[in-house]
């Protein structure tokens, strides 16, 4: 516990005396027309897609499996009608 306030007090005084370092960049200050502003939503959209895609596949597994047990229990259905009326 007492390195974790050394380092946080550490922490504190170096934000203290370098007061540029801890400035917010272009995107957190609103320049909508920055590069960084565009890359940053690139890249929110990018992840988004991959996420999306991700859980599209999780959907279709599931429809695959729902439709495979019906059509697996419609066989069955269908082997035991044909052993009752033989």
């Amino acid at each position: 516990m007492n390195a974790f306030k050394r380092s946080t007090g550490a922490l504190m005084v170096a934000l203290f005396c370098a007061p540029n370092a801890a400035h917010a960049c272009t995107v957190c200050f609103g320049n909508s027309d920055s590069k960084l502003t565009q890359g940053m939503l690139a890249g929110v959209l990018v992840l988004l897609l991959v996420v999306m895609s991700v859980l599209g596949g999780f959907v279709a597994l599931f429809i695959h499996l729902a439709r495979r047990a019906a059509a697996t229990a419609a066989l069955e259905s269908q082997s035991t009608e044909s052993k009752v009326n033989s």
